[in-house]
């Protein structure tokens, strides 16, 4: 917390940075995720 607070500047960008990259990421594997599930239930209703 003290180290937080003493680079805050610091803190905030890396911060700002990382939750883009996390947010990036999440939406990426919930495209992923989304597409491969509409394929898988895709297949099997016509494997079905």
């Amino acid at each position: 917390m003290i180290w937080c607070i003493q680079r805050k500047p610091f803190h905030n960008t890396f911060g700002k940075a990382h939750n883009n990259i996390f947010l990036l990421v999440g939406i990426k594997i919930i495209f992923v995720l989304e597409c491969y599930m509409k394929k898988w239930a895709s297949s099997d209703a016509f494997e079905n």
